[in-house]
């Protein structure tokens, strides 16, 4: 599971796919100052900063400076904003940078991302974080609309600089979000052609860490902390279970176990260490 904190509902993009929460507000630098000092006291290992987009966020830089002593710290980006200077000067900061890379076909780029997207700018910073030492996990969405240019995205990574092991390539096929209002049902593959696709994958890319992620590893997969702090915990509909700044994280987990079975849960010490 993963500590994912929405820094701010903001994007530069209008995916229509997008499924990020949208309905907060940015907070000021204090607050997320509080947030993240909250974070750090829970013995969290790792927080993810997600969005919309991180680096429209104005003090970015400034929380991550803050949060680098005590927590690692992954970002999650769709990369068109990302300073190159960033890269050289963050990278003892950064565990992993998160990018979605979704084909190679600057046409349907446009058209899943909007039209100020900007292909070059994303495979600059793929190679530009590795040349850094910053290891990268490639996020490709699976629809209708690009199942057929996957595996260009697989010849890409397989051309990058350096050990592969600093490479997670992760497929996630795409499902219709129930909290996003609209019906984008007719862009889901079925679960075989998925298969299908990742077994192929697999064997034409053996030297490459390919993670297929299907529509229930996604459900169970986060506790997201909102840009006000507020907590969501897994299959709990985006419902609040309360905020960080106004009680501990470890208690609101606690409180609310009995919501969920044993193996959705299992993975929480992989985020919160055992107090001695």
């Amino acid at each position: 599971m993963y500590l994912c904190w929405f820094v701010t509902c903001k994007c530069n993009l209008s995916c229509s796919y997008c499924f990020a929460i949208k309905n907060y507000q940015e907070v000021p630098f204090h607050i997320a100052l509080s947030i993240g000092e909250a974070l750090a006291s829970s013995n969290a290992k790792i927080v993810v900063l997600t969005g919309g987009e991180p680096f429209v966020l104005p003090y970015l830089l400034d929380l991550i400076d803050m949060l680098y002593s005590k927590l690692s710290i992954s970002i999650t980006s769709n990369a068109q904003l990302i300073p190159s200077q960033f890269l050289e000067d963050y990278k003892e900061k950064i565990s992993y940078l998160t990018i979605s890379l979704n084909t190679m076909e600057e046409k349907i780029a446009r058209f899943m991302h909007g039209s100020n997207y900007n292909l070059e700018k994303v495979l600059s910073i793929a190679q530009e974080a590795l040349q850094n030492n910053i290891s990268i996990k490639i996020n490709t969405l699976v629809s209708r609309i690009n199942v057929g240019e996957v595996s260009k995205v697989g010849k890409f990574i397989r051309s990058l600089p350096l050990n592969k092991t600093n490479i997670i390539w992760k497929l996630i096929k795409f499902h219709n979000n129930p909290y996003v209002v609209k019906d984008l049902s007719n862009l889901q593959i079925t679960k075989e052609q998925f298969s299908d696709l990742f077994i192929r994958l697999k064997k034409n890319y053996l030297d490459l860490n390919i993670v297929p992620i299907d529509n229930n590893t996604i459900d169970r997969s986060y506790i997201l902390i909102t840009p006000n702090g507020d907590v969501i915990l897994p299959n709990n509909q985006y419902k609040s279970v309360g905020n960080v700044i106004q009680t501990p994280l470890q208690h609101l987990i606690n409180n609310n176990l009995y919501r969920y079975n044993n193996r959705l849960l299992e993975p929480l010490s992989r985020i919160i260490k055992r107090r001695e």
